[in-house]
């Protein structure tokens, strides 16, 4: 296969990871919402009354997911997140 056999086909979703910058908005809620903040090297995240979550290894709408699911756990009713790396 020589050089062939290897793929350079780039991977569909893309997982956080350490060093990534990310912005959390949750519809409103500017209160929750964080412009800018770095995966840190652990793999974690800090945001507003959640604290610090996991978000290495996870796609954005994963991570969307989860913050959501923390939100409502919290009392949130309905909560719309959106992350964008």
């Amino acid at each position: 296969l020589g050089q062939q056999g290897y793929s350079v086909a780039r991977p569909t979703t893309y997982l956080l990871r350490p060093a990534d910058q990310i912005s959390v908005n949750v519809f409103r809620e500017p209160d929750l919402s964080i412009e800018l903040v770095k995966v840190g090297v652990e793999g974690n995240v800090s945001l507003p009354m959640i604290g610090s979550i996991p978000a290495a290894g996870m796609t954005a709408a994963q991570f969307e997911e989860d913050v959501t699911r923390r939100l409502a756990a919290l009392g949130l009713k309905s909560p719309m997140v959106s992350v964008n790396i």
